[in-house]
């Protein structure tokens, strides 16, 4: 399920949409487009449509007649199991009126055991499937045997009388050239099985959502190919029937399988292509056993085998306690590719999301004078530390001889803290040594203890004789000042120590973790470090926050902002947008003019965006682009750079074909970068420009580029501009 957003469309309309998606989702797909043409599919055989139709919005008006979850019911979630209920009953019986009021009691039975099935299955985090539908299709075929007054359901048998019936000679002539086209038997079957989903078995069905499953989705596509073929070997291998691959959804039930374990479930790759190839025959055993076990009485199992093996196999997959290989879709968005594109970016983007964000301790630049690992006193249970001095232009701590600690830059310099928490210990009486003395006895001299959560702590040592300003118990906000440096301890200079430990003493052994955002500065090179650990020998210093760009980006929830967009024409645009914080506590912007939304965070150091739901032409989506990552403070000396989800990809083109070898190897990319270029007072800023780009390229050429100058006045985002191959194609101003 997506997240929800701000748009409120009426009840009917979601009945509506939820009745049209409920057939995409049994593909596991939102797409209007493929619903459609799934729709139009299940009419080749109209009454099967029909009932199919029926039961949907019996289904959907339900669910909204009691109340239940309305994103649901717009998202055809209650509805794809009745869907399959009313097309199973329009191939089992002829239509009369007990055959329809059947059908209204099997829908409303199918939407109460998705609800019960559902209920059960959340727990554990796993789907339901169609579950519900086998339950109540078992059902009623058992009770329909007692029913004198319905009658089985002969038209596909005699289907060419009835499309003459419904079309005349013209269509009856046009239906007998398609399905007397020669196909190779295999492709022949796996289309009849394509066909068999909605209970049709002909090639003309199955070609229809072929066709739609293609252009849906061609790594779903492939998938179906793959798991079809490989049941169709084993088959052969087997000596199996290849033809009870299209009797009573046995064949369907290897291209679900397929789909939903290839790409839906879990994160397309060469792993999830490998598990659907060999594990498709272990589903077929498991296919012909349940439907050897049913035959007893006298049941079809229809996609019992694909709902029963795929349910095992993801609680399994989810009981693991690390999956490199076969990665669990964490976050749907009803789109292998998607899927794929997403996880791909993650991985990297947000790798250290787990992480407590720590800063230096420090105000301005100080050097690591020992690092990780080093070779002074950063050794066995305490050697992930740092050290920090302060060196002038002659890479020297102290001015005139350094005869005396207050000789030393650092030293009496204020110490902030690292990380919000709250004080676990304090040591504040030891003497500060005179220069080339130590004080072993008390080792780490003056010493903070700050607890930041269970298991995390800080540790800041050698300060200065009662310079620690808070004591046990007292909470400190980041960045704090709540002692300065030192030099008392084992401290032969003024230094600070630093190091993050998993326990409150003053002793504890250190492990590493990293600062989350810092400028690194060796020689004339600066770089933006984010969650890193600062190395020895490198300047390092935290980023200062421009005040103007903290406002401009400081989003907050009920902020309204208006922009007028011009294009290339010279039309003129209003767009309205508004702050909002949607049930899982996540900020996002939305478009009042063009429905858009964009998800975005801001830590205080970095904006950046992470969703973007809506239409791509729309002014939210070219400033979600200019402004997909965005340093909170002003450097001209250094570049932000990103990755974006290839389905952002400009050139629209090359998706298609990369998507088939997408599981296997990337070759498009879509870079973001972003560099300050002007300012007017870097200590008082009343303007700032900037600069950004997006690029797409393939196979490590650039291919096609849009670029973007932002301005910022008056503590917002006054324009932006788009550029393309030298052209402006649009412009917005806030009003």
């Amino acid at each position: 399920m997506q997240r929800g957003i701000y748009r409120q469309d009426t009840l009917i309309g979601d009945v509506l949409k939820g009745t049209l998606l409920s057939y995409s989702q049994v593909f596991f797909s939102n797409s209007i487009a493929f619903a459609v043409l799934l729709l139009l599919a299940s009419f080749i055989y109209p009454f099967i449509g029909f009932c199919g139709l029926t039961s949907v919005l019996v289904t959907q008006g339900t669910a909204a007649l009691f109340h239940l979850n309305r994103q649901f019911i717009k998202e055809g979630v209650w509805g794809f199991n009745s869907l399959m209920i009313g097309m199973a009953l329009g191939s089992l019986f002829q239509f009369s009126v007990p055959v329809f009021v059947l059908l209204v009691l099997a829908s409303i039975s199918t939407l109460v055991a998705t609800v019960w099935v559902f209920g059960i299955l959340q727990k554990y985090a796993l789907p339901f499937f169609s579950f519900p539908f086998l339950l109540v299709i078992w059902l009623i075929i058992i009770a329909a045997r007692q029913f004198n007054a319905i009658a089985v359901n002969d038209d596909q048998i005699y289907w060419m009388n009835g499309l003459y019936q419904w079309g005349g000679p013209g269509l009856l002539e046009f239906y007998q050239k398609i399905n007397s086209v020669h196909l190779p038997l295999m492709l022949e079957v796996f289309l009849k099985s394509l066909g068999a989903i909605f209970f049709q078995n002909n090639i003309v069905t199955g070609t229809l959502i072929a066709i739609g499953l293609l252009v849906y989705s061609r790594i779903a596509f492939s998938l179906s190919v793959l798991g079809f073929t490989s049941a169709y070997l084993f088959y052969v291998l087997m000596g199996a029937n290849v033809a009870d691959l299209t009797v009573n959804y046995t064949g369907s039930n290897y291209i679900f399988a397929a789909i939903a374990l290839g790409g839906f479930f879990i994160i397309p790759s060469v792993y999830s292509y490998l598990l659907v190839f060999f594990l498709t025959p272990v589903l077929a055993i498991i296919m012909l056993g349940c439907s050897g076990a049913l035959a007893v009485l006298q049941l079809p199992s229809y996609s019992l085998a694909f709902s029963l093996f795929c349910l095992l196999l993801l609680y399994f997959l989810k009981n693991r306690t690390r999956g490199t290989k076969l990665v669990l879709v964490q976050w749907q968005n009803y789109s292998p590719e998607v899927n794929l594109y997403k996880q791909l970016v993650s991985t990297t983007r947000y790798k250290n999301a787990s992480y407590f964000s720590f800063q230096l301790p420090v105000w301005g630049e100080w050097m690591v004078s020992q690092g990780y690992d080093g070779s002074i006193t950063h050794l066995g249970d305490w050697a992930k530390a740092l050290d920090f001095v302060i060196l002038d232009e002659q890479m020297r701590s102290y001015a005139l001889v350094g005869a005396k600690k207050e000789d030393f830059y650092c030293y009496n310099k204020p110490v902030v803290a690292p990380g919000a928490g709250w004080i676990e210990a304090v040591v504040n009486h030891v003497d500060d040594n005179e220069v080339g003395d130590v004080n072993t006895e008390d080792n780490w001299g003056n010493t903070l203890v700050i607890k930041h959560a269970w298991g995390l702590y800080t540790k800041l040592a050698h300060l200065k004789k009662d310079s620690i300003q808070v004591k046990p118990g007292d909470y400190i906000n980041k960045g704090e000042v709540i002692a300065h440096c030192g030099s008392s301890g084992r401290s032969p200079e003024a230094h600070l120590h630093f190091q993050v430990q998993g326990y409150p003493v003053i002793g504890a052994q250190t492990m590493p973790y990293p600062v989350a955002y810092f400028i690194e500065r060796d020689g004339n090179k600066h770089r933006f470090k984010t969650f890193e650990t600062p190395k020895e020998g490198t300047f390092v210093s935290n980023i200062s926050v421009n005040p103007l760009l903290s406002n401009a980006f400081g989003f907050v929830p009920g902020q309204k902002m208006e922009f007028e967009e011009q294009n290339e024409t010279g039309e003129k645009i209003t767009n309205e947008w508004e702050v909002f914080i949607d049930s899982y506590n996540n900020s996002y912007i939305y478009c009042h003019t063009s429905h858009a939304y964009a998800y975005f965070i801001n830590d205080g150091v970095m904006f950046y965006f992470t969703e973007f739901y809506g239409a791509k032409k729309s002014l939210l989506y070219h400033f979600y682009l200019s402004c997909y990552k965005v340093l909170l403070g002003y450097y001209d000396i250094i570049q932000i750079e990103d990755e974006l989800p290839i389905q952002y990809a400009s050139k629209n083109i090359l998706l298609w074909p990369h998507d088939v070898i997408a599981p296997f190897v990337q070759l498009v990319k879509v870079k973001y970068n972003l560099q300050y270029t002007e300012v007017d007072d870097i200590h008082n800023s009343g303007s700032i420009k900037m600069h950004s780009s997006v690029q797409t390229t393939f196979g490590g050429k650039n291919i096609d580029e849009k670029k973007f100058e932002i301005t910022i006045e008056n503590g917002k985002i006054q324009q932006f501009i788009l550029i393309k191959n030298n052209i402006q194609l649009l412009s917005a101003i806030c009003r």
